[in-house]
């Protein structure tokens, strides 16, 4: 399933760029690349490696980070956070959740 290709890891930062950028999923993807790339093991910034386009386990794309807050959304995971995270008055979901 969509959440178990995502770690403990990858799920905490997500949820801690979610609730800086809000929905705004390209700064949320660039945030977990990011991060990802300079905690992961054996990382290298001297390898010839193309980091716009590192799609190993750790890079996530825009598309794939999408699909995992609509899945998310729907656990109860996702209702703790935005009880802990955002306010009533800036709670802008269409379905009331």
């Amino acid at each position: 399933t969509i959440l178990e290709q995502w770690t403990p890891y990858q799920v905490a930062i997500f949820q801690a760029s979610l609730a800086h950028h809000g929905k705004q999923f390209e700064l949320v993807q660039k945030d977990i690349n990011e991060i990802c790339q300079k905690h992961s093991p054996g990382n290298n910034n001297n390898n010839n490696n193309n980091n716009n386009h590192n799609h190993n386990n750790n890079s996530k794309t825009t598309q794939q980070v999408l699909d995992f807050y609509l899945v998310w959304k729907k656990t109860s995971a996702y209702g703790v956070w935005k009880e802990t995270y955002v306010p009533p008055h800036l709670d802008d979901d269409e379905d009331g959740d």
